[in-house]
């Protein structure tokens, strides 16, 4: 069984947060209980997920108690990055994304059919049908696809190729540069990393994740392109280096030297411009050199202005739509620092991938919601290009950090048949186990609703109570307060936030 799926079970116990049964993970997953079954028994004889999923009778699978921030860290950890991923047959999908890679990074040379039949296993039949996918995969980023009696080949702009095959390997891997590789890349992986680490040591300061990797991404691909003869004339369309006063065009003119030096290729020097891009288009942490990412950066030279410009305005729009402290000076700061680099990355077509995106999603639906609402409204009021769901994602977790950050307890009343007894034993569990919940009192059924406080916003109830005109959302659980109790509970709370 593929660790792609293992993972994929360790993400969504984690998300959950509770035991969950075998069919929950198999609707979750859109594969059979037996699927699930066997990937958990596999999970049992691999070394990197031994112990990390505890599973019980009856009651189905979790994440093992005291192991979550292991499972977390699983979930998020790169393949080392020394180790190239071999071309990946495993469903239809992924095999087009192969044979595409093949043909995009030879573009545009034509590709042998009988290699590509002999590399990937399949046959004329086969490759005939995957066609219309390659082919409408290919019209999406302006690329052309050829199919003649014994050969195939993509053509379009250097641009165009780069930004596909970029948008390739993000779809197949967490990092990016490490999908479908072949033979003998093991060499340009170190190089990449060593040319990164230079460009660090220069800026004395870090590029941390999601920018290292697109920048890890984009000099694999160069790599990659230019060892083939056929990319060197392309490579004349990408343009002139950077203008020497332009923001990072020191640090790098200075990579680009560095990388042809690792690599032993002659790079086109408008190489240099595009790392810079990619600078401009990053965060880091440290002290960087005077050319930080908040200086000029369009013609007008107040890049940074607006970024706190759009800051302010995706403030103003997602707080009409979402109730939470989010007029701080600390948000507004922190998100433009985030925003400034965005502006850049949208305008330079610089994709940046959120392996959160889905707990996001649920966890945050209100603000994400209001955020990809704004976006739109922001990306034509600002005429920017199409904001997408992955930055969307991005700025997402501002406005929860600051939701998270002042959250307000939710006035809760516990009650049972008699009040005593069961009650605060009840109530003891959910002070113990939900933070979030400020209990004002434990109540009989005959104190409902007439002694239930005005403001109580959340009733916890082990037996059923009748409608009223009160406002408060009224949950049932059992008194011992079992796992699926846990969870109606969790749920509530989520709604109500």
């Amino acid at each position: 069984m593929s660790n792609s799926q293992l993972s994929a079970i360790v993400q969504l116990l984690i998300t959950e947060g509770d035991f969950l049964r075998a069919a929950q993970v198999a609707q979750h997953l859109d594969v059979s209980t037996k699927t699930v079954y066997r990937l958990i028994e596999s999970a049992k004889k691999d070394p990197a997920f031994s112990n990390i999923i505890e599973s019980q009778r009856g009651l189905g699978f979790r994440i093992a108690p005291g192991r979550f921030e292991d499972a977390v860290e699983l979930t998020h950890r790169p393949k080392p990055f020394t180790e190239p991923m071999k071309n990946d047959f495993s469903t239809p999908e992924a095999r087009r994304r192969s044979i595409l890679v093949k043909l995009l990074l030879n573009s545009p040379a034509p590709v042998s059919v009988v290699d590509i039949l002999g590399e990937f296993f399949i046959s004329e039949f086969t490759l005939r049908a995957d066609e219309p996918h390659l082919r409408s995969w290919c019209d999406g980023f302006g690329l052309t696809l050829s199919r003649k009696s014994a050969t195939m080949s993509i053509s379009g702009s250097e641009k165009s190729v780069r930004l596909a095959l970029s948008d390739t390997f993000s779809a197949a891997s967490e990092k990016p540069f490490l999908a479908a590789t072949t033979l003998g890349d093991e060499r340009i992986l170190g190089t990449v990393e060593k040319a990164v680490s230079h460009i660090e040591e220069t800026l004395n300061a870090t590029v941390p994740q999601p920018y290292r990797m697109n920048l890890e991404s984009h000099l694999y691909i160069v790599l990659l392109r230019a060892r083939r003869a056929a990319v060197l004339s392309n490579s004349l369309e990408l343009g002139t280096g950077p203008h020497p006063g332009a923001p990072f065009a020191e640090v790098s003119f200075e990579a680009l030297k560095e990388l042809q030096k690792l690599s032993g290729l002659n790079l086109h020097i408008s190489e240099a411009e595009y790392i810079r891009r990619y600078l401009v288009s990053s965060r880091t942490i440290g002290t960087p050199e005077p050319q930080a990412e908040s200086q000029a950066e369009n013609p007008d030279s107040e890049h940074h202005t607006e970024g706190l410009t759009v800051t302010d305005r995706f403030i103003e729009l997602v707080a009409g739509k979402v109730a939470g402290p989010f007029h701080t000076e600390k948000l507004r700061q922190d998100l433009a620092d985030h925003i400034t680099p965005m502006l850049n990355r949208l305008r330079f077509e610089v994709v940046v991938k959120n392996p959160l995106i889905a707990q996001i999603q649920k966890e945050y639906r209100d603000v994400y919601l209001a955020v990809t609402a704004a976006a739109p409204i922001i990306a034509e009021e600002f005429n920017l290009p199409p904001i997408s769901d992955h930055e969307s994602g991005y700025i997402s977790l501002y406005f929860a950090r600051e939701k998270e950050t002042h959250r307000r307890p939710i006035k809760t009343a516990v009650m049972c048949a008699s009040g005593f007894g069961v009650s605060e034993l009840l109530r003891v569990k959910l002070e113990n186990r939900f933070p979030d919940l400020q209990i004002q009192g434990v109540y009989s059924l005959e104190d409902y609703p007439a002694r239930i406080p005005d403001d109580i916003e959340l009733i916890v109830s082990s037996v059923s109570v009748p409608r009223t005109e009160l406002s408060a959302h009224v949950i049932l659980v059992d008194s011992m307060l079992t796992k699926e109790s846990e969870r109606n509970v969790r749920d509530s709370i989520r709604k109500l936030r």
